[in-house]
């Protein structure tokens, strides 16, 4: 754990064990002052299931699996790119469809 001359805490290797309520106090010979910030921990994001190469015939059905571990506390979202340019399903909803597999 660092101040650094600006005052800011910096915490190196965070852990669970770092959670919780950080408060700042200040002071000089004008006055005193505090602050308090919460620091909450969450999971990392992963892809546990990653798309696999698929070789199909023209005309068929081709489906791409992607499946991710979160934090529950926080929402996902699935983007899907082809040829580094983000597919856009209302605009194609007739070549791509969106499909959640429970």
């Amino acid at each position: 754990i660092r101040i650094w001359d600006d005052g800011s805490l910096e915490i190196i290797n965070i852990t669970k064990l770092d959670e919780g309520r950080y408060t700042c106090f200040a002071e000089n010979n004008r006055g005193k002052a505090n602050s308090t910030g919460v620091l909450e921990m969450t999971e990392a994001t992963r892809i546990t299931l990653a798309p696999l190469n698929v070789d199909v015939t023209v005309g068929e059905n081709a489906t791409m699996q992607c499946i991710a571990s979160h934090d529950p506390t926080l929402d996902l979202t699935f983007i899907w790119s082809l040829n580094g340019f983000v597919i856009d399903f209302e605009k194609e909803h007739e070549h791509y469809e969106r499909n959640v597999m429970v």
